[in-house]
């Protein structure tokens, strides 16, 4: 007899447990429907967002040092790393770039499965009586009992040609950027660095000057010295003052008799004075003449 109702319990145990599953099978999902094949989580073509970078932005920078009063000594692989890390429009394309590459990404989901999955543990009593069995000597309420439940779902499109001309479209685009991003770092460099060697070039230009103004003086000076202690020409002093003489005016060279006149007329030619004209025969010319009194 103690053996019948241990086979008894067990099956009725083992009926109890299939009743559960079949129940949580019905009840704890809801119902799921796949996306129709063809179509994406947008349905529509693909439109990138982002918009180049005007050439304007690359005329702006942004800061993010203190300025300060210092000079500070650049060298040109520090002014280019400056540049390249500043430079706005170079920062904006640089932001076109990772916002194409999220389309990309966001693109390629479309192509690949979606995985969703769920998990349950639930404990429970179940009432022999009310479901209608009655058995001498055997309990009346069997529990408490668990289980769990544990399901997946895959859900893949095979072929979705609306998902996949977008990510192709999307994976173009974002090669794009990357080639535009690469244009405005070489955009930024060839700027930066001959900005850099033309201001090399100018201070050269500045100091060549300079170095010939210093020369010009101690020539004049000499020549001033010579002819005031007589041992040189007038014509001394004018060749190491012909810099002073404007090239844009007429300019008449006058002298005693028009012989250093005539060679001061060949030293201001030659200093790039185009209108320079000599007075003939001198002041002794034209006092002969009774033009001057």
């Amino acid at each position: 007899m103690e053996g019948s109702c241990l086979a008894v319990k067990g099956r009725v145990l083992r009926w109890m447990a299939g009743a559960a599953w079949v129940a949580l099978a019905a009840t704890s999902l809801p119902g799921q429907q796949p996306s129709a094949p063809g179509t994406t989580s947008t349905g529509t073509p693909f439109q990138p967002s982002q918009q180049a970078a005007p050439s304007s932005s690359y005329q702006g920078s942004v800061a993010e040092e203190k300025a300060t009063a210092e000079v500070l000594q650049l060298t040109l692989d520090d002014a280019i790393q400056r540049g390249l890390k500043h430079n706005l429009g170079l920062i904006l394309t640089s932001t076109n770039q990772q916002s194409a590459g999220g389309q990309r990404l966001q693109e390629l989901q479309g192509l690949l499965p979606t995985v969703d999955g769920t998990f349950k543990d639930a404990v429970a009593e179940t009432n022999l009586q009310a479901e209608g069995l009655r058995i001498p000597g055997f309990p009346s309420i069997i529990g408490p009992y668990g289980y769990q439940d544990v399901r997946g779902t895959l859900t893949w499109s095979l072929l979705n040609l609306t998902s996949l001309r977008n990510y192709l479209a999307a994976k173009h685009n974002f090669a794009g950027t990357q080639l535009s991003v690469q244009d405005a770092r070489d955009m930024v460099v060839l700027t930066v660095g001959n900005a850099y060697l033309t201001c090399i070039a100018d201070a050269a230009s500045i100091a060549s000057d300079e170095q010939q103004v210093a020369t010009s003086k101690v020539s004049l000076d000499q020549a001033v010295a010579n002819h005031e202690a007589g041992t040189s020409p007038l014509l001394d002093e004018l060749r190491a003052r012909a810099g002073e003489v404007a090239v844009d005016r007429p300019v008449v060279v006058v002298c005693r008799s028009g012989k250093r006149s005539a060679m001061g007329t060949v030293i201001l030619a030659a200093a790039g004075v185009s209108r320079v004209a000599n007075l003939a025969g001198g002041m002794l010319a034209w006092r002969g003449r009774g033009l001057l009194g």
